[in-house]
Parts: structure tokens; sequence; C-alpha cells
């Protein structure tokens, strides 16, 4: 495998992960799938823009604010961005 790798210009721990991650979306091994890490992913994102603390506050405590128009153009589905007017 470092031969391959060398040969594709990449490092044996790159095409490592990318075997194994075929390997996940193939059945053949556990773990998440391609599709459900990149939902995940989005999610995470999601919940923090969401929970983002309002940095205008002073009581330290957690207002769930509105995603920005950048939030929304990198991803529209975001909760919010359907309904603000951006």
């Amino acid at each position: 495998m470092a031969q391959i790798a060398r040969e594709l210009g990449v490092s044996y721990e790159s095409l490592r992960h990318w075997i194994e991650q075929s390997e996940i979306d193939n059945g053949e091994r556990q773990g998440l799938t391609t599709d459900e890490r990149e939902e995940l992913t989005k999610l995470r994102r999601e919940v923090a823009v969401t929970l983002a603390p309002d940095r205008t506050g002073t009581d330290g405590s957690l207002r769930v604010r509105q995603p920005s128009q950048q939030d929304c153009e990198r991803d529209e589905s975001f909760a919010g961005c359907r309904d603000a007017a951006h």
C-alpha cells in the first residue's frame, strides 16, 4: 500500500483512510458512512449556528439567534434560512 500511495502522490495514512472509508460505505466494515458523516457535520453546524451565544448580551445567557446571510448562503437548509428575510 505504501508503494501505491507514493505512486498516487498521497500519504500512506490518506490512502489507508480512503480504503477504510470505502469499506464502510460498502458495508464491509462498521462505522459512519460518508453520507452519514456529511449529515452529522451539517446537523452539528446547524446546532452551533442556532445556539451561538448573542455576543451583545451582558448577562451570559444563551440566546438563539437567526442564521446570518453567510450561514444561509453556505447552506440554505439551516433552520430559519427559509423564513428569514435576507
